[in-house]
């Protein structure tokens, strides 16, 4: 945590995150959301820092996920954007190697929902013209065509 303050809600627990406070390890496939608290006369931002473990494959929680992900976001939930496409959302996490968690009740809900991410974010999402990564959202534009190449449905995007 650099600046501001948010919570992180990490299953069922909710805890609250301030500069002072150390790293702050999520364990892998863990139900997770991070909150940021409004903005306030003496907390103007929210600045943290997010990582998750390299991997070797094309799938991984990193900077280009990120930059591509926040982005689609501030843009999709700007005064004038679109809103939020639930197939774009999954085609992203899809590539990041994520999920997003169906509620508890439902049996198998983390194994349905990683199923529904590579379904309806990768292979629909594909064949529908959504792409997990946007050259201009990524300051590693390379890297991330590298990636979509490795898709049969996303190799296309990879040519740009």
């Amino acid at each position: 945590m650099l600046e501001g303050e948010l919570y992180v809600d990490v299953g069922d627990k909710r805890i609250r995150l301030t500069p002072s406070d150390g790293e702050l390890e999520i364990p892998a496939w863990h139900r997770n959301r991070v909150i940021p608290l409004p903005p306030s006369e003496d907390r103007k931002y929210t600045k943290f820092l997010l990582s998750g473990p390299g991997t070797d494959g094309p799938y991984m929680l990193d900077a280009i996920f990120y930059e591509n992900y926040y982005r689609y976001m501030d843009q999709a939930l700007s005064p004038g954007g679109e809103g939020i496409s639930v197939v774009q959302v999954l085609c992203m996490f899809d590539r990041g190697g994520s999920c997003l968690a169906l509620p508890k009740f439902i049996p198998f809900s983390m194994t349905l929902s990683k199923a529904m991410t590579v379904v309806i974010g990768r292979w629909l999402g594909g064949i529908l013209g959504y792409q997990p990564y946007y050259k201009e959202w990524s300051t590693d534009w390379e890297t991330a065509k590298q990636r979509m190449s490795t898709s049969v449905v996303q190799k296309r995007f990879a040519r740009e």
